[in-house]
């Protein structure tokens, strides 16, 4: 057997030493326990935790080796309980005994992966994929753009029951599908599913007939699942020890009462005249299935009428010839623009009129602080007057620079942005705050005229750690602003989180929003030198 030594120079020595003198006899008598892992597949598991207790207690534990065994040495002639567990899987163990003079004993451990079987019942107790599919094809429903209703369900575990309604914001009860990605995650049926490890090596996840999914669980039950439409909880169960199945029923008329309608009238934002001839749909925030984005009936006042929309925290898409790109890229790979709406459960809201501008541009040079092109950076614009409260995110836009500095953002509506750059020393770029240089923002007025021949200098800045504390709110946004409010930066505030940037030596302005409460609970001066800071919300 071959062993990996990568750490511990020392302590890997004395193994190696007491497995030689195992197999040669000369050291000790006591035995070496190999023990291979695997799962129901027979693929090698290679993250478990595998123990030997002795009668007496004793507990010895496994090292690795490069074949993908586990070995444990120095096992005494008696009985030993050997038991393993890893993520995602049952805990799985076996009694085994080690006769005298023994010197290797193998063993071959298999784990059950924790898979619950989800099934979806209608009003009469028959299991369907979708509520909305489960009668004749007549009585389907279509939204506006006559695309059929498949609101987007899905399974949440969590710790606790969920409230019964998540925040559509980021925090603790936010972003629905992902509260409990670190409790298990759900796989849609009918169809099986493909599915690649984190760590490398893709499975086929089976879902057999008549299910609407499976969940795979970290760790075995007690938990809670619960049924979710977006960031509505229809309905929970708590798992118990050993279940392998839970049901929940959810009748169509149900599912309708969720769904909201959406008004507004989409108007020329320089003439004020009707806007008709767009696409136009929503798109959830986080990118899941949502309603689809088609041609809808457009009144000649650019009236629009938006039925069956799923609740949350949505983006909405407009395409209409000769204008922006308004809520995403249609023409333009750049462009990326956020207009977030929140919209209730079970409503008919009114947006009122949506401005729609004509297209312009922003163009220029990125450049370091001696003049010279600087090739590896990005830049990106975020849109000053278009601010979607109550969360103050910005909408923005991104683009590279080619090999001379030279950048081009198009296809963004007329109005004033906030232009910056950002650039790692030669690898990738992040716009998050994570850069290797900073760069004084630029506030610019586009919305006359194309801006062009635009110089972004860039600096290599000072370190800012922004630290949330414990206390702090669950779902807050955080933003650093600098002169006449120029965004420098802002993000996503967790508690206990930290994010860190550069910034230009100055002074600057730092606030947190909470968006639970929709206020602003933090406002306070911040200087920035040239030694690197913390700053403790």
């Amino acid at each position: 057997m071959k062993i990996r030594i990568s750490a511990r120079p020392l302590l890997a020595s004395a193994v190696v030493t007491l497995l030689l003198g195992a197999f040669h006899g000369t050291a000790s008598a006591d035995t070496l326990l190999s023990v291979l892992v695997k799962d129901e597949r027979g693929v090698l598991q290679q993250n478990a935790r595998v123990e030997a207790t002795s009668a007496r207690g004793t507990t010895l534990s496994t090292h690795f080796a490069d074949d993908g065994s586990y070995f444990i040495a120095g096992l005494a002639p008696g009985t030993w309980h050997v038991s393993c567990n890893a993520t995602w899987f049952y805990p799985s163990g076996e009694d085994i005994e080690i006769p005298d003079g023994q010197e290797v004993h193998k063993l071959e451990l298999v784990l059950k992966r924790i898979s619950i079987r989800i099934r979806l019942l209608d009003a009469d107790g028959k299991a369907t994929h979708r509520p909305f599919l489960s009668g004749p094809r007549d009585e389907w429903i279509q939204d506006s753009n006559g695309s059929v209703v498949q609101p987007p369900l899905w399974i949440v575990p969590s710790l606790e029951q969920l409230p019964s309604e998540l925040s559509p914001y980021p925090g603790r009860y936010g972003y629905w599908h992902y509260i409990g990605h670190d409790l298990g995650r759900f796989f849609e049926g009918p169809d099986d599913k493909q599915f690649c490890e984190p760590g490398g090596g893709c499975r086929e996840v089976h879902i057999p007939k008549g299910c609407f999914g499976i969940l795979e669980l970290a760790s075995p039950p007690p938990l809670h699942a619960s049924l979710t439409l977006m960031n509505q909880v229809l309905a929970s169960e708590l798992l118990e020890p050993g279940q392998d199945e839970v049901e929940f029923t959810v009748s169509r008329e149900d599912m309708l009462k969720q769904l909201s309608t959406v008004k507004l009238r989409l108007i020329d934002a320089e003439t004020s005249k009707p806007v008709t001839g767009a696409r136009i749909g929503f798109k959830t925030y986080d990118q899941l299935p949502g309603p689809a984005f088609g041609n809808v009936s457009i009144a000649d006042d650019g009236s629009v009428l938006l039925t069956y929309q799923v609740p949350g925290l949505q983006e909405l898409w407009i395409d209409a010839p000769g204008y922006e790109d308004f809520g995403g890229s249609f023409d333009s790979p750049t462009v990326d623009v956020r207009n977030l709406f929140l919209i209730p459960a079970g409503e008919t809201i009114d947006l009122g009129e949506v401005k729609l501008h004509r297209p312009t541009s922003i163009s220029g040079v990125v450049q370091n602080a001696n003049g010279q092109p600087v090739a590896n950076a990005s830049v990106w614009i975020r849109n000053l007057d278009r601010v979607r409260f109550p969360q103050p995110i910005y909408p923005f836009a991104v683009s590279p620079v080619d090999a001379n500095g030279a950048f081009s953002i198009e296809g963004m509506g007329k109005g004033r942005y906030m232009v910056v750059a950002g650039a790692r020393d030669g690898a990738s770029w992040d716009w998050y705050g994570t850069t290797e240089w900073a760069c004084t923002p630029v506030v610019v007025d586009a919305s006359k005229e194309p801006v062009k021949d635009l110089k972004l200098t860039l600096d290599p800045g000072t370190q800012v750690v922004v630290r949330a504390g414990a206390d702090t709110p669950v779902q807050s946004v955080a933003t650093i602003e600098g002169e006449q409010g120029k965004l420098f930066w802002s993000d996503e505030l967790l508690p206990g989180r930290f994010s860190t940037l550069r910034l230009v030596p100055g002074k600057y302005k730092i606030r947190a929003y909470d968006l639970l409460l929709e206020n602003w609970w933090l406002e306070r001066s911040l200087e920035v030198g040239e030694d690197s800071i913390v700053v403790d919300l």
